[in-house]
């Protein structure tokens, strides 16, 4: 079940479901038809803009709780998560029993297609505690990429550590390396970035993660998607980075429901034409895209509106 950035309330009122009056009409009159359409045309404008443009939800457990080491998690919403990968739920946060579990790929199940959409989560390790109903579940965002090195340019680079107290400590104690290869930056997938909740660092020798973050003070840049780490943090090359962390914006962009209805209409254009991008019956011709073109005006108009916005992620 992926977010919503339109609901089926207003789809209604925006002039590409005018268009389509009987076919809304009768979406509308089956359970769950028209939130599925929706959900599908929302997943369609993250795969575009390349990112997940909402932030990420929350609900909570639903009734039996999870036994200590399950992995199928009831929840009273799966509204917000899909089935793609680097999505982590926090259980009881601020509990006794915290805990950041990531969420297998494809492991979202909706029992529901309406409204407030039940279903579970799997997730892709057990749990450590038992959780009851009503705890609840957060979610967030945990990438995990291979460190690479900063360039010669950076004004983080070899030369400058002599300028810093806590790199200089850092250097004498940390194994021989070519400092000008060590890491400071980090590039995420979703943004703006709302918060860092933890950064994680597996050396290129280990198997196991150390906590940088919290214990570090980091700079984050929230508009372009990167955090920097402070020169007396060694990260080494070919290691492991993994980030939890939340972002995307609180309420859906104007230009975003645009999108997604236009999504919706392109879909529903294909209902009308049975799939095809033309039809002549007698004199009368109706063409829905360009030859060399198989995209729909609706899609290169939803696809204007999130490059034109800014939505789409460039790195």
């Amino acid at each position: 079940m992926p977010r919503l950035y339109l609901s089926t309330t207003d789809f209604p009122s925006y002039p590409a479901a005018i268009t389509f009056p009987v076919q809304v009409a009768q979406l509308t009159a089956i359970s769950g038809a028209m939130d599925r359409l929706l959900a599908n045309a929302s997943r369609r404008v993250d795969s575009y803009a390349k990112k997940r443009i909402q932030s990420p939800p929350s609900t909570t457990i639903a009734s039996g709780g999870i036994a200590q080491g399950g992995t199928t998690l009831n929840v009273n919403a799966t509204l917000g998560w899909d089935g793609g990968h680097e999505q982590a739920v926090i259980l009881n946060s601020g509990g006794n029993t915290q805990e950041i579990i990531a969420l297998s790929p494809g492991g979202v199940k909706v029992t529901s297609w309406t409204s407030p959409y039940i279903g579970s989560l799997t997730l892709a390790s057990p749990t450590q505690y038992a959780h009851s109903a009503g705890e609840s579940v957060t979610g967030v965002y945990q990438e995990v990429s291979t460190v690479g090195s900063s360039s010669s340019s950076d004004v983080n680079s070899a030369a400058y550590i002599a300028l810093n107290q806590a790199a200089q400590i850092a250097a004498a104690h940390a194994p021989q390396w070519n400092a000008g290869t060590l890491t400071r930056v980090v590039l995420l997938k979703c943004y703006p970035i709302t918060s860092i909740l933890q950064i994680d660092h597996m050396l290129p020798f280990d198997t196991e993660y150390g906590t940088l973050f919290p214990g570090i003070t980091v700079g984050i840049n929230p508009v372009s998607g990167y955090l920097r780490l402070p020169l007396g943090s060694f990260v080494l090359p070919e290691g492991l980075i993994r980030t939890t962390y939340t972002a995307g914006y609180t309420n859906v962009p104007d230009e975003i429901a645009e999108a997604t209805a236009l999504y919706a209409a392109d879909a529903l254009q294909k209902m009308v034409s049975q799939g095809s991008t033309m039809n002549q019956q007698g004199a009368v011709r109706s063409q829905w895209s360009q030859p060399t073109q198989p995209k729909s005006l609706y899609v290169q108009e939803a696809e204007d509106l999130i490059d034109s916005g800014g939505y789409r992620r460039r790195t």
